[in-house]
């Protein structure tokens, strides 16, 4: 009995093919800065209702109606100041509501795009993004940047809303960002990036809808080869992208990113970002596979996709984003990343939560797809995470005659091609879910994480009632295959109950280290093995005396205050100092004691 390998499957073939073979020039508007040179303007003024476009427009007095036109009119360097309201595409033919194009001859130019204003109050705008709204009405993308030269955008303190792609990017016939579209469009120069700056900015409501087999990706935001992303307070809402259904019977298209996906070098410098309900649909139909059956129709990253990339992301939130696989005859597809995935890329995630995300496989006639990572998926690439709450997430099989497994309610980790670490501090994972689909066979594990011929090390980790079904394996943590390997440390293993074997299990050939851990009714056991290594010390049975189910801080008589000797932490999961007594506390939170009534103050305010 084993769970289902993704191992040799290739997870995004199309969408890294083109890299170097990108020969064909930028489509799209032009900026003729140079024909506009002597006329530009340091800032520009652009009012929706009472704004006209033309040569001399973007002064207060009389302040262009479009964005593109204000765009168009402002010097390198400058601003561009929207009045609240709703700003749409300059003409019906327009492809975008803002096109910014530099051609190889352009020189470029850095400027802010900055919303919340009213007229005649151009000097302080209101802070609040959904009052100036950037609309591309179902019809067509929102936002385009494409740069040869190395520049600099930002926009903030606006909406991007209901942007539409459903035509393929020229050069490699993929999908990509139904909001924002971002790339620098020079093939092999490898000094060449330009950067977009989101500042307080709402992402809401934005879909790419491809067709045929070619990948779709980036519902939100897509970036596309050195196209540095700087994320402030941005919020992704509600961002789809589908998949298209396959024309020659093979299967659907990919689907990546329902929120953001950023790939090629595309970097992410984020804070403060809430990523929520956005999903990555990918195609049904035909066989369900092109080539071999490890290729077939998967959605990768509901929330979010980074693929090729350098990654920080701190204060985020990821909820209820869903990664939802194709149909086919013979083959479902992966549901993989129901939060986030993360191929290929190194990322350091610190204050991040992933609550009530979905991946889930597809169904089929024979054989169901795997839901893999239901909150974040690692393939290939180095994950820090400092201080998390991985929670409510599920990982789901299709339906089949022979169900899809599911793995890593939580978390799944796994090694294909490159070396593949999860490293985890200060973490709850908890009530998350694996779950085989409808079917024979239904198996998989780790409800809470699984880790699959890759490295995860997990110290001050709360992992608690996490569950798979009654046929599957290890409802905490998985680690299996040869280069499988889990190290626990310092933490709380607490209230496990389906499953078989254990709730920890070190599984064909997999290898599993518990050091100095708390835990707590584990049936029918804490720690097992099936032909592999296991290795438990140090191991202290207790009640973890969490306050109750809606949190698994401890409480003063827990026996897990204290105990964690040799850890060098200084912070809990809440940012709380470590240690408060003797020793930090085992698991994601440290003990604070209530301070003592002042005894100057009335009992009434004690």
């Amino acid at each position: 009995m084993s769970c289902h390998s993704l191992l040799n499957k290739i997870l995004l073939p199309a969408l890294t093919s083109g890299l170097l073979v990108l020969t064909q020039p930028a489509q799209g508007q032009s900026l003729d800065t140079a024909a506009l040179a002597s006329t530009l303007l340091q800032v520009v003024h652009v009012d929706p209702v009472n704004g006209a476009d033309d040569t001399t427009c973007g002064t207060e007095s009389a302040p262009c109606r479009s964005v593109q036109q204000g765009v168009n009119r402002v010097a390198p360097g400058g601003r561009v100041k929207l009045a609240q309201g709703t700003h749409r595409a300059s003409s019906a033919s327009a492809p975008a509501v803002l096109d910014i194009t530099f051609g190889p001859s352009d020189s470029g130019k850095d400027f802010t795009v900055q919303g919340g204003f009213v007229p005649p109050n151009w000097a302080s705008p209101v802070p609040n993004p959904s009052l100036t709204v950037l609309d591309g009405e179902n019809q067509r993308r929102v936002v385009n940047f494409v740069s040869v030269p190395s520049v600099r955008i930002t926009l903030s303190n606006l909406s991007i809303v209901r942007g539409f792609v459903n035509t393929p990017v020229a050069y490699t016939g993929e999908f990509i960002g139904g909001g924002v579209h971002c790339r620098n469009d020079h093939p092999r120069d490898s000094s060449k990036y330009v950067q977009l700056t989101l500042s307080q900015v709402i992402v809401m409501s934005n879909t790419v809808r491809g067709y045929g087999n070619k990948a779709a990706a980036g519902g939100g935001v897509g970036a596309y080869l050195r196209c540095w992303l700087v994320l402030r307070d941005v919020q992704f809402l509600q961002n789809k992208v589908i998949g298209g259904n396959p024309t020659d019977g093979t299967r659907g298209a990919h689907a990546l990113g329902g929120g953001l996906f950023a790939t090629a070098q595309s970097g992410v410098d984020g804070e403060r970002l809430r990523f929520e309900r956005n999903e990555a649909i990918a195609g049904s139909g035909g066989q369900g596979f092109l080539g071999n059956p490890w290729d077939r129709a998967d959605a990768l990253g509901g929330g979010a996709t980074f693929q090729y990339n350098w990654v920080s992301l701190k204060f985020a939130t990821f909820i209820s984003n869903t990664a939802r696989a194709g149909f086919g005859s013979q083959y479902g597809g992966f549901g993989t990343g129901g939060g986030v995935l993360f191929e290929f890329s190194d990322a350091r995630l610190e204050d991040v939560e992933f609550l009530g995300n979905l991946a889930l496989g597809g169904s089929s006639n024979n054989r169901g797809g795997e839901g893999h990572g239901g909150g974040i998926l690692v393939v290939d690439s180095s994950v820090r995470l400092d201080r998390g709450f991985i929670l409510s997430n599920q990982a789901i099989g299709g339906n089949a005659n022979e169900a899809g497994h599911g793995g890593g309610g939580g978390i799944y980790v796994a090694q294909f091609n490159a070396p593949s670490s999860f490293h985890g501090e200060n973490i709850v994972i908890a009530y998350n879910k694996a779950e085989a689909g409808q079917g024979i066979n239904r198996w998989g594990g780790g409800g809470g994480i699984y880790v699959q011929n890759a490295s995860a090390f997990l110290t001050h980790t709360t992992i608690a009632s996490n569950t798979v079904l009654s046929t599957m394996l290890a409802p905490a943590a998985i680690s299996q295959y040869s280069t499988g390997r889990l190290s626990l440390r310092h933490g709380i293993i607490a209230y496990h109950s389906t499953g078989q074997i254990a709730a920890v299990l070190a599984h064909e050939q997999g290898a599993v280290t518990a050091q100095n851990n708390l835990t707590w009714s584990n049936t029918p056991n804490t720690f097992g093995s099936w032909n592999g290594s296991m290795t438990p010390s140090g191991i202290i049975v207790g009640d973890p005396k969490f306050i109750g189910s809606d949190s698994l801080d401890i409480q003063a008589d827990s026996p897990a205050i204290d105990k964690a000797v040799g850890s060098i932490a200084s912070r809990d999961v809440l940012r709380k100092p470590r240690p408060i007594g003797t020793q930090p506390d085992l698991g994601a939170y440290e003990y604070l004691p209530p301070l003592p009534p002042r005894a100057y103050l009335p009992i009434s305010l004690r």
